[in-house]
């Protein structure tokens, strides 16, 4: 100030629930009266923060059932920069969204940028996760992006675990190809045109799933349990798995349809009433 007194004042940046972002300060005549109220009001604030990284291999967006007994959508995946990884979940009409502006692009490895992310901690591990503020940005046209794709072309990303289209192969095998397929094929995406024609008859086209680890939960004194988190999963998510007969004019072959295959071929997920 000009009387050479030291002044203070408190700058903020305020978010709504429609991701609008405005700048404010209070001036340092009124900072005494709202930094106790401002002070408080940290210790219960939700910490938001800005990230960029290089989206790894994950699975699609499914359906959940809460712990209150309601069906949300969650995609989960990480993020990397090269050195670690950070779990990223998504919930509800974000999580939608982003699916869907995933399955449009094109550019791969896909480079996210996600603006206001949530900062939690589940198990000591940090997971970042949407709030009304939250954005996101694929492969947007930004100086950070250009750098990270400048490092996965010097090779200082491990490419085995990134998200990429590389595996999706356009050629067209016939049955009896598949049958004598090499094992360098094993775990390597084919494609194939063939007609079903029989499902395996069986109790259950489903299975119980951790909702933590996403392994196979089995029945512990009458309870869903996962062995691999060691704990119980009093609301384990379900996930479809059935094994069917399919044909060409070359031959017949028994396939297992999984959870997003079977969503794919029914446009339904599922949902056990309790």
């Amino acid at each position: 100030m000009r009387t050479g007194e030291a002044s203070k004042g408190f700058n903020l940046l305020l978010l709504d629930s429609k991701r609008a972002r405005m700048h404010a300060f209070v001036h340092g005549m009124i900072a005494d009266e709202y930094e106790q109220k401002i002070q408080t009001s940290i210790k219960k604030s939700t910490y938001l923060t800005d990230v960029i990284g290089v989206i790894e291999e994950h699975d699609p967006i499914r359906k959940i059932r809460n712990v209150n007994g309601v069906i949300q959508s969650q995609i989960k995946f990480k993020i990397t920069d090269g050195s670690k990884s950070v779990q990223v979940t998504f919930w509800d009409e974000f999580a939608e969204y982003f699916a869907e502006m995933l399955k449009e692009e094109t550019m791969y490895p896909v480079i996210l940028i996600i603006g206001s992310a949530r900062v939690t901690l589940w198990r000591e591990e940090v997971i970042l996760t949407n709030v009304g503020a939250a954005t996101f940005y694929i492969n947007c046209n930004h100086r950070s992006v250009v750098e990270i794709r400048k490092m996965i072309a010097q090779n200082m990303f491990s490419k085995n675990k990134l998200a990429n289209e590389g595996k999706r192969c356009a050629t067209i095998y016939m049955v009896k190809d598949i049958n004598n397929l090499a094992d360098n094929f094993i775990e390597s995406h084919i494609l194939c045109q063939v007609k079903l024609t029989k499902f395996q008859q069986v109790k259950t086209w489903c299975h119980p799933i951790c909702t933590s680890c996403y392994e196979r939960v089995h029945v512990l004194n009458n309870e869903d349990t996962c062995s691999f988190c060691k704990r119980v999963v009093p609301y384990a998510d379900k996930k479809f798995e059935v094994s069917i007969t399919a044909n060409d004019e070359t031959g017949s072959i028994v396939l297992i349809l999984e959870d997003r295959e079977v969503r794919t071929l029914m446009g339904k997920t599922v949902v056990i009433p309790r």
